[in-house]
């Protein structure tokens, strides 16, 4: 498919870009991307995970961390679910050390968008 945007318009949206300032275009960008995950979750937890998914796949405990206290260890893996019920995301298990097992540590899930999240 062709572009069928002129020069001209590209100007016209360069020179609007440069006008409102990069800190503004970052505001939008992360307005918009906000907007778009407000439509595929139920709660601003869940477009908090979904965001911090953009990065790459994550354990529930580096979402925590990464989230500035905007989850909690007591409800994130209800929300994790959900989410990888709805399609939204996806997890396979990390298996454990040898070490690990013999302590019986629970094992852990990494945590990833799902293909129609992208």
């Amino acid at each position: 498919m062709m572009s069928t945007t002129t020069p001209e318009t590209w100007a016209v949206i360069t020179e609007l870009v440069l006008s409102i300032g990069v800190g503004t275009l970052i505001l939008l960008a992360l307005l918009a991307v906000a907007f778009y995950f407000s439509e595929r979750a139920q709660s601003r937890a869940e477009v908090t995970i979904l965001v911090q998914l953009i990065d790459g796949p994550k354990l529930g405990l580096d979402l925590i961390r990464d989230s500035n206290g905007a989850l909690r260890r007591g409800s994130i893996y209800g929300y994790l679910t959900s989410l990888e019920n709805r399609g939204r995301i996806t997890s396979r298990p990390v298996p454990l050390t040898q070490e690990e097992s013999k302590r019986g540590q629970i094992p852990r899930r990494i945590y990833s968008l799902a293909e129609s999240s992208q």
